[in-house]
């Protein structure tokens, strides 16, 4: 597993400790944002961003959803877009020194996640404009219970999980999973991973593991993702004049998750009613030997159909 960024993700910091990301949830919740703005110092990167009040330099909207239950097939969405024209101080041209525009999307649904961003940034770079930047964030924390029809509680079983990513651009993926192990310490982490992209054309990695779990216990699950871009008129230059500079991450049809467990009587029990279980999940080192062998399989088959053209009266 790769470890854990002590930025974690951009999560924490785009929703200001609301009670999904600060606390247990007493049912399954989603929450989900999505928020462009005019950047004008461009080493901050979303800290403290909030959709509080209104401002003719940001566009934001936030959801939150609970009980978030896996009947509701719309889920929870959020969508804005962007568009300002900016003009030098004293201008009286009606051509805009420069144009940002952008949108933001997030969505959110028992057992996927789903964030996509684009700006771009046009005209004659215009200083005080900075820049413009955007973020998509979705999050959902679920309370599952492991059940069994043969095993007797407290047993131990072994469970794989994967939460698989499609798409590209900057951005972080995160699951953690926690348990009641000890009634005087709390919720003790079972499982803890993330990913991170800090690039419009790489791509969030997939998060594999294995964690043990007890038949009759309680686990809540925590997974998020943040789609995240920005374009800035820094060594603004002729092409840029002519071209505008934009970017985009696109995780918009895009984050799953999955539980699997060897025991095909082992069940999880989610408050959402998501069905999280699948068959086993192939670990990447089976991965690997699965691509290996398909040369060898198309080799084998090759071979079988030369031996039956030689065979054939």
């Amino acid at each position: 597993m790769k470890p854990l960024d002590s930025r974690r993700s951009v999560a924490a910091a785009l929703l200001l400790c609301l009670p999904l990301a600060c606390a247990p949830s007493l049912a399954a919740t989603a929450s989900v944002m999505s928020y462009v703005d005019m950047q004008r110092d461009l080493s901050q990167l979303g800290v403290g961003i909030s959709c509080a009040g209104n401002s003719a330099g940001f566009e934001c909207d936030q959801a939150f959803d609970a009980p978030l239950l896996a009947s509701d097939i719309d889920g929870v969405n959020t969508r804005v877009d962007f568009a300002r024209a900016l003009y030098r101080p004293g201008s009286t041209s009606v051509v805009p020194d420069g144009v940002l525009t952008g949108n933001a999307r997030a969505y959110a649904t028992a057992g996927s996640l789903h964030a996509s961003v684009s700006v771009r940034l046009g005209g004659l770079g215009y200083s005080p404009g900075g820049g413009i930047r955007a973020f998509g964030y979705a999050q959902v924390e679920d309370r599952i219970k492991v059940t069994s029809s043969t095993l007797a509680p407290g047993t131990a079983v072994t469970f794989t999980t994967h939460l698989d990513i499609s798409g590209m651009g900057q951005g972080d993926l995160y699951l953690r999973v926690r348990g009641s192990r000890d009634a005087l310490s709390g919720l003790d982490q079972v499982f803890l991973d993330s990913t991170r992209s800090t690039s419009d054309t790489a791509s969030l990695e997939d998060i594999h593991g294995q964690f043990t779990a007890y038949v009759g216990e309680t686990l809540w699950l925590d997974y998020a993702l943040t789609a995240k871009a920005r374009a800035h008129n820094l060594s603004w230059q002729q092409i840029d004049t002519s071209n505008g500079r934009a970017a985009g991450s696109d995780y918009g049809n895009s984050a799953y998750l999955y539980f699997a467990s060897a025991d095909p009587t082992v069940q999880w029990v989610a408050e959402s009613g998501a069905s999280y279980m699948t068959t086993a999940v192939p670990e990447p080192g089976t991965y690997a030997l699965m691509l290996l062998g398909l040369p060898v399989l198309a080799g084998m088959a090759r071979r079988r159909t030369q031996r039956m053209a030689t065979e054939a009266p």
